[in-house]
């Protein structure tokens, strides 16, 4: 970055920045769930590999089980990936179109926001550009021992240890590979083909071994997940990747593909990419906010557009800083809007959403910050509820969420309580029913029914139309009663509304 000055200081100076805004937020359901489950062991848990509940565990033994502590890897991990691609697209193009590359790569909404949260998203964009470098620096340089070779085949073996899904990694590295003339030989060149083969064999020889013995937990889905709707999956989309940012970036592959024939490192980031977009199509609209898919697809995409705007002749040199300021104008705002929504509202700008759609739609177009807020609030007022059962009964009550959006947060908020009575028992029992079975999301292998019938339960949702518990819990209580009802509404907009039932034996 020796030839851009003002790169690196402005890079350093915005990671500063994300590490401040890092507590502005509650976590969401899905660090909450990293946070849980980075707490037991196992390689695997449904949605979630190894890699990330375990960065996670490291972090908060270090800093606490608080937002920082989650997420204070998340704007290192992104400034080490922006690097990394400086270095990929100056020794594919030039200095100044790896520059203008890093400075689209930062600005982009769903950047911005793995920067900020710390999700599989975060890792599955630097390890996208890690493996892009690595290849780059495999094909192009010697080096003893074959090392950037086994450093591609550990960024696969990482990513597949992320997620199972991120095997498509995979894909994209022999495609970019099997495109380019360069690529073909280097793949014949000994000791390339038992390198990554026998690395992936490893790995794929361990989740089989794991999945197997363990219920294939990697694939589980939570069942009790309400079905995203189409309109929540656009809106969602568009606010990670703005309309006018997917317009430019579809503009210039289209370019790309058109000029004939076309340069070696166009053929190779587009093989690169194209694999990963298809990732993100598949697994998009499953994945929980604020994972806004897997976008190892962005790296490549910012590069070609920062090299077609250099080449791109009918616009006047004079307009080109303008086009360039707007578009660094309008994503820097769209990044603060996904998660400040109060600085819209202050504008005077009303959202014409009432809270029936907030609750039906379970993911607010208008608001995508609520799943980062009233998780403490929620947490306190569980808490009275909790110490008045415990006093009436003498006995500390399970905890039992509908959800695991429900059981993730609560279960890392109610530990940041100061509790005049700490319990051991009701501290760690969130699970989901289902048809009568819990869910591998309890952890305790002891709650069984018996258990369940010989101390009361607490029910927790936030299903409106819910009005009782599920027969699973129903079968062995006698006596039901429905013991609170929160509404929790930020800037009158109802964030989600929570009934608690206590079930007693």
């Amino acid at each position: 970055m020796h030839r851009q000055p003002f790169l690196l200081p402005a890079l350093l100076l915005l990671t500063a920045l994300r590490l401040a805004v890092l507590p502005l937020h509650e976590l969401s359901p899905l660090e909450s769930y990293a946070v849980v489950c980075g707490d037991h062991n196992g390689l695997w848990h449904a949605m979630l590999g190894p890699v990330l509940p375990t960065m996670v565990h490291i972090t908060t033994t270090i800093f606490g089980a608080n937002e920082f502590g989650v997420r204070v890897l998340a704007p290192l991990i992104i400034l080490g990936a922006s690097w990394m691609l400086w270095l990929a697209a100056r020794g594919l193009f030039d200095a100044q179109t790896a520059a203008w590359g890093v400075v689209f790569f930062n600005v982009l909404p769903a950047v911005n926001l793995a920067a900020v949260t710390f999700t599989p998203m975060t890792l599955s964009i630097a390890l996208s550009v890690a493996l892009l470098l690595g290849l780059r620096r495999a094909l192009h340089r010697e080096h003893k021992w074959h090392l950037p070779w086994w450093i591609v085949s550990g960024v696969l073996c990482l990513s597949f240890f992320t997620d199972w899904r991120m095997i498509l990694f995979a894909v994209s590295a022999s495609a970019a590979l099997a495109v380019t003339s360069r690529g073909r030989r280097a793949l014949m060149k000994w000791p390339v083909l038992p390198i990554a083969g026998g690395a992936l064999g490893v790995v794929v020889t361990v989740f089989l071994a794991w999945g197997s013995e363990h219920r294939w937990i990697a694939f589980y889905t939570f069942p009790d997940t309400p079905p995203v709707s189409f309109t929540s999956t656009v809106w969602r989309f568009l606010l990670a990747h703005p309309l006018p940012v997917l317009a430019a970036l579809i503009w210039a592959l289209m370019q790309n593909v058109k000029r004939k024939p076309m340069t070696y490192p166009v053929a190779f980031l587009l093989a690169f990419g194209l694999p990963m977009m298809t990732l993100d199509v598949l697994a998009f609209g499953a994945q929980p906010w604020p994972q806004c898919g897997y976008c190892g697809w962005i790296a490549p995409s910012v590069l070609l557009l920062a090299h077609q705007l250099r080449l791109w002749q009918p616009m006047n040199l004079s307009i080109k800083p303008l086009a360039r300021f707007l578009v660094l104008a309008l994503t820097t705002a769209q990044s603060c809007l996904i998660l400040q929504t109060d600085c819209v509202r202050r504008s005077g700008i009303v959202w014409k959403l009432n809270a029936q759609t907030v609750e039906e739609t379970g993911w607010l177009p208008a608001d995508p910050s609520r799943d980062l807020m009233g998780w403490r609030d929620l947490a306190a007022a569980l808490h009275v509820i909790m110490q008045e059962q415990q006093g009436n009964l003498h006995v500390a009550p399970l905890i039992v969420a509908d959800r695991w959006q429900l059981a993730a947060p609560l279960s890392v908020y109610l530990n940041d309580l100061p509790l005049a009575q700490p319990s051991a028992d009701y501290m760690s029992v969130f699970l989901s029913p289902n048809s009568g079975k819990l869910t591998p999301f309890s952890y305790r292998p002891g709650l069984s029914a018996e258990l369940m019938a010989s101390a009361p339960v607490l029910f927790i949702t936030d299903q409106v139309d819910k009005k009782a518990p599920p027969k699973s819990l129903t079968t062995h209580y006698h006596s039901i009663k429905l013991v609170g009802l929160f509404k929790l509404k930020h800037h009158d907009l109802t964030l989600r509304t929570v009934k608690v039932f206590a079930c007693q034996p």
